[in-house]
């Protein structure tokens, strides 16, 4: 017993350096081919200090997400080359006659591949949860030249809502004019208030700009000493869409736009202190599906923008599409005027970045599992249970990945030992595209595929079942 206790130990200790080893290999050549691929995002700050302290920042959060992803390799390189070492030191000779079987060698670097499977998935449900929003915010910061998050995202908001977003900008520069001051008469007394506001945007990047929607806007009674806050305010200016086009094509530098009219709510008097689009920018999100799963009758929400303005979002081109579920196309449309409010309490903050697969990575299973019971949508909630089954046996291949390699690998010739080798890291690859694979097909809804236990476990089972197989056999080479 004794014996065999020293045998393990040392089994154990000669896969823990190539472990350690291929560990940091990987992750120092993730980060500089990384690095070096975005080297003109990542200088892009005041100092060198800076960059670097912005660089370490962003790859210490964004690792764990990458380890992720690469553990099974990280588990079967090691115990390759452990078998490797004891094949050609001729020990594992001496270990079979010693009357210890092949198969009871390698039990060690079974257990050191389950240790490893047991710390991937924590890794997986604690660690990347919980670095998802400095993740973001690092990214936010390191990378300014790349702030448009184009794909499939996803937010939930305190009503419970689901928003499927299409594409999502932290920093668009909308068409935005400053200092902005609304002189008009009121009917109620006949005195003029003033309507002061730090700035606006219009929503129509391509028009004549005469919508406008304020941000931060205070109302001032003239002869009055009375001061108040107003909500994101829209105001229509003929005359201020006429000055930004001579302005821009330099044709005029007055800084004052006057409409006609004095009655309650028309533009009067209208001046600005500048006008860019290229300074003033502003979170923006587009291609929006909002769904309630509390009220399914009430159908979706389709927005061709939202604009974040002061604590709120407003929408434009939004329609109401009143039906039951999203997958039926039978629907009665009902359009919403422009900047409308959406309300939910939603922040850009909110707004889980990239398409689904990697949001879905950012999230633990019980998140998951919650998202999937209360949407409406069945291809929506597949999707999530796709997930769910396929991070529980992703794990498993730590484990799966080293029972198929080591029989490969286990020959009495150098040649051949080096051909188990290759055949090794075809089998991880091979695992590697046919989990991709499998996920793909259960997103494109074919016929098997369309059972979420099935395509999440498929290549787990599949390439076990082999590696059983091969190692069940593993004595008699």
């Amino acid at each position: 017993m004794a014996r065999i206790k020293r045998l393990d130990h040392y089994v154990a200790a000669t896969f823990l350096g190539p472990f350690v080893l291929c560990l940091v290999g990987f992750v120092g050549l993730y980060v500089v081919i990384d690095f070096f691929s975005n080297i003109d995002e990542f200088i892009t700050h005041d100092s060198f200090l800076d960059t670097a302290r912005l660089t370490a920042a962003y790859y210490v959060v964004r690792i764990p997400s990458y380890l992720a992803q690469i553990m099974p390799i990280l588990t079967v390189l090691p115990a390759v080359v452990c078998m490797i070492r004891l094949q050609r030191s001729n020990e594992l000779c001496a270990i079979r006659s010693s009357g210890v079987s092949v198969r009871r060698t390698i039990v060690p670097l079974l257990l050191c591949g389950t240790v490893v499977m047991i710390l991937s998935a924590m890794n997986q449900e604690l660690l990347v949860p919980a670095l998802h929003r400095p993740l973001l915010d690092a990214e936010r910061r390191a990378r300014k030249a790349k702030k448009k998050l184009i794909g499939l995202s996803h937010a939930v908001d305190k009503k419970g809502r689901l928003l499927l977003i299409g594409e999502f900008d932290y920093d668009v520069p909308l068409p935005t004019l400053t200092d902005v001051r609304i002189t008009r008469h009121e009917s109620r007394d006949g005195r003029p208030t003033e309507i002061r506001a730090a700035r606006a945007f219009s929503p129509d990047t391509e028009g004549d700009r005469t919508q406008w929607y304020m941000e931060g806007a205070q109302s001032y009674a003239r002869d009055a000493d009375t001061v108040r806050s107003v909500k994101p305010t829209r105001f229509t200016s003929p005359a201020t869409a006429r000055l930004i086009e001579d302005y821009s094509a330099g044709r005029t530098r007055v800084l004052q736009a006057s409409d006609s009219g004095g009655t309650n709510g028309t533009l009067s008097h209208y001046e600005f202190g500048s006008y860019t689009e290229q300074v003033q920018r502003w979170p923006v999100a587009r291609h929006v599906e909002i769904i309630d799963p509390a009220k399914p009758e009430e159908g979706r929400l389709g927005v061709a923008m939202m604009v974040w303005i002061e604590d709120r979002w407003l929408m434009f081109g939004a329609t109401q599409f009143l039906g039951i579920d999203p997958d039926i196309r039978r629907e009665v449309p009902l359009v919403l005027a422009p900047g409308t409010e959406l309300g939910g309490g939603l922040k850009p903050s909110d707004i889980q970045a990239g398409e689904f697969k990697r949001a879905s990575a950012m999230m633990t299973l019980a998140e998951l599992a919650e998202l999937g019971s209360r949407f409406p949508s069945r291809r929506f909630r597949q999707r999530c249970w796709v997930i769910i089954w396929n991070r529980i046996a992703f794990p498993l291949a730590n484990v799966v990945l080293v029972l198929l390699a080591l029989p490969l690998v286990f020959r009495q010739t150098a040649h051949a030992a080096l051909l188990g080798v290759a055949l090794a890291a075809l089998m991880t690859l091979l695992y590697l595209v046919a989990n991709f694979v499998s996920i793909d097909l259960a997103y494109r809804q074919w016929p098997v595929w369309q059972w979420p236990l099935f395509a999440g476990t498929f290549p787990t089972i599949l390439f076990g079942a082999a590696a059983v197989s091969l190692f069940a056999r593993m004595d008699r080479v």
